[in-house]
C-alpha cells in the first residue's frame, strides 16, 4: 500500500503542475490575442471611424461606423476565440488523463472513468466527438462574451467626446487594450477564467471520479507559498472525507467563490490545491503521519494574508 500512495501522490503533483502550467499557457494565449486583434483593428476599422474626416464626431454616420466596427470586432474575436478553444480542449482532455490514470490505481475501470468524464466535458459545454463548444454551454458563453464589443463601444464614443484625431486615438485604443507593458482588456476580463478554469476542471474531474469509484477520503494536497489562505493552510496535508468538506461550504473568507461548493473550490480564486482522494484503509494508515481525520492544522504564529 505504500508503494501504492508514493504513485498516487506522484500522480497528484504532476497534475497540480499541468493545470499551472495550462493556466499559465491561457493567460498567454489571451495576451497574444490582443495583440492580433488590435493589429486586426488598425488594419479594417480605424479608417471607417474617421469616415467622417480628420477629427471623430457625433454624427449619423460615424455613430453608425462607430456601432458596426464595435459588433464586427466582436466577430473577429469570436472566429479568434475558436483556435484559442480547441487549446483549451487539448489541456482539459490531457488533464482527464492524468486523472483517469490516478483512479485507475485505485480499481476504477476505464470504461466507467470515460463514461463519468464525458459527463464533465458535456458539463462544461464540450462536444468530444466534434471539439467544438456545444451552442448555449459554459464554455461557448464564457469566450463569447459580449465584453468586447462594449469596449470598444465605449472606447470610440469617449474618442468623439474629446473630437479625437487618429493617432491620439489610437494611442488611447492601445493603452486601453493592449496596454504595453502592463494588463490589456482582454487579460483583465480573463484574468480568473485564465487562473482558475484548469483547476476547478481537474477538481470536478477527481470528485466525478471518487463518486464512481466509492471513494469519501481525500488529502487537501498541494505546497504552502507565501500568499496561502489561512482556509488552506488549516487544511494543507489533512486527511478529511466528503462529509466534513460539505460544512466548509457555510463558512466564508477572503478569497471565496460564491455559489461554487468548497469541495470544487477549495481555498477559492487562484487557489493551486486539490483533492488526492484515496480508501478508508489508506487514510487509517495515513492518520499517524498526517493526523485524525477531519482535524485541523494551527496556524502559524505569523500574520497571514487574507
Amino acid at each position: 500500500m505504500e508503494e501504492l500512495l508514493k504513485q498516487l501522490l506522484a500522480r497528484t503533483e504532476r497534475r497540480i503542475a499541468f493545470s499551472v502550467r495550462a493556466s499559465e499557457w491561457l493567460a498567454r494565449a489571451f495576451r497574444a490575442l490582443q495583440a492580433r486583434l488590435f493589429s486586426i483593428f488598425l488594419e479594417r476599422y480605424i479608417d471607417d471611424i474617421f469616415a467622417d474626416g480628420r477629427k471623430m464626431s457625433f454624427t449619423a454616420r460615424s455613430v453608425t461606423n462607430a456601432n458596426r466596427a464595435a459588433v464586427r470586432f466582436q466577430f473577429e474575436y469570436s472566429r479568434a476565440a475558436t483556435s484559442l478553444l480547441r487549446g483549451i480542449a487539448e489541456r482539459i482532455i490531457r488533464q482527464q488523463d492524468y486523472s483517469r490514470e490516478y483512479f485507475s490505481l485505485l480499481g476504477l475501470p476505464e470504461p466507467e472513468a470515460k463514461s463519468a468524464l464525458a459527463i464533465v466535458m458535456r458539463s462544461y459545454g464540450f462536444d468530444v466527438a466534434t471539439m467544438t463548444a456545444i451552442p448555449g454551454g459554459y464554455l461557448e458563453g464564457v469566450l463569447n462574451s459580449p465584453a468586447l464589443a462594449q469596449f470598444v463601444g465605449q472606447q470610440i464614443r469617449e474618442g468623439m467626446a474629446a473630437g479625437m484625431g487618429k493617432k491620439e486615438f489610437i494611442a488611447k485604443f492601445r493603452g486601453a487594450f493592449v496596454n504595453p507593458g502592463g494588463t490589456g482588456m482582454l487579460e483583465r476580463h480573463f484574468n480568473r477564467f485564465s487562473h482558475d478554469f484548469f483547476q476547478q476542471f481537474g477538481r470536478v474531474n477527481n470528485i466525478i471520479l471518487a463518486e464512481a469509484s466509492g471513494l469519501d477520503h481525500f488529502v487537501y494536497a498541494g505546497t504552502a507559498i507565501e500568499d496561502s489562505r489561512p482556509f488552506c493552510l488549516r487544511r494543507l496535508n489533512r486527511i478529511y472525507t466528503v462529509k466534513e468538506a460539505g460544512k466548509w461550504n457555510a463558512q466564508e473568507w477572503a478569497g471565496k467563490i460564491p455559489d461554487v461548493p468548497v469541495l470544487q473550490q477549495l481555498g477559492g480564486y487562484n487557489c493551486r490545491h486539490t483533492q488526492m482522494f484515496i480508501t478508508e484503509e489508506m487514510a487509517k494508515m495515513l492518520e499517524q503521519q498526517y493526523g485524525e481525520v477531519d482535524g485541523y492544522n494551527a496556524l502559524p504564529s505569523k500574520k497571514q494574508p487574507a
